[in-house]
């Protein structure tokens, strides 16, 4: 059996490593709902308005307790996350309602067969614009709640975002929230669009199926290095 060519072996692990390293689970609302769903009622698809287009929203007045709840996708084994991840999600308070008691911290949870934990963000003091929230995959930043750290990310297979965020006295459609953006990435790569502005300048969104969205960054200067090989060789 011949071997490969050192070239095409060369090449073939640039696209390998390119695909991983922009490996992601995204979520975007731009068609739908792409599965989410909320604890509560009162969350819909809104088709404009997000940060762009759709997102998740919240319509509605009383507790902050509604959590935004994350299809299967996202579920599984995310150890090899562990201390270089995030969980990337823009929220806004489009409208605190009325009657406001409070502001709800931002808040994640996540659960599996070995465990459960949650990540406490920062509180919000009235409406915002769409605001970048990342909750790292840092132990150290988590409160677990039952199990252990390491069991629980072998096999997570319930993740929550807390998508109302204000107590008032306000009755239904009163108080307005919206989540846009919910990523699972490295730190080094967030998909969040809000994030993609401040890390990538102008780059283009990218989404769920985007798995090669920065392979450009790789191919690029390892092309040039394989290119001058093979000139090398042609002399």
């Amino acid at each position: 059996m011949k071997k490969m060519p050192r070239v095409l072996f060369t090449v073939a692990m640039v696209f390998l490593f390119a695909a991983s390293a922009s490996a992601q689970i995204c979520s975007t609302f731009d068609t739908g709902l792409d599965g989410w769903t909320c604890d509560t009622s009162g969350c819909s698809w809104a088709a404009t308005g997000g940060n762009p287009d759709g997102y998740l929203r919240f319509d509605e007045g009383g507790d902050s307790t509604t959590q935004a709840v994350a299809p299967g996708t996202f579920w599984g084994d995310w150890s090899d996350l562990d201390g270089i991840g995030n969980i990337f999600y823009d929220h806004r308070i489009i409208s605190e309602g009325t009657g406001v008691f409070g502001y709800s911290p931002y808040y994640v949870r996540i659960a599996g067969p070995g465990g459960s934990a949650e990540w406490v963000g920062d509180t919000p003091s009235g409406a915002t614009d769409w605001v970048l929230i990342a909750a790292p995959l840092v132990e150290s930043e988590w409160t677990v709640t039952s199990g252990t750290w390491s069991a629980l990310l072998a096999d997570v297979t319930d993740l929550r975002i807390r998508i109302e965020q204000v107590t008032n006295s306000g009755g239904a459609n009163d108080e307005v929230d919206g989540i846009d953006n919910v990523c699972l990435h490295t730190k080094s790569g967030p998909c969040s669009r809000t994030a993609e502005a401040s890390t990538y300048g102008s780059s283009p969104a990218y989404g769920p199926a985007d798995l090669g969205v920065h392979s450009i960054y790789f191919l690029i200067p390892v092309g040039t290095l394989v290119m001058l090989r093979i000139r090398r060789r042609k002399r």
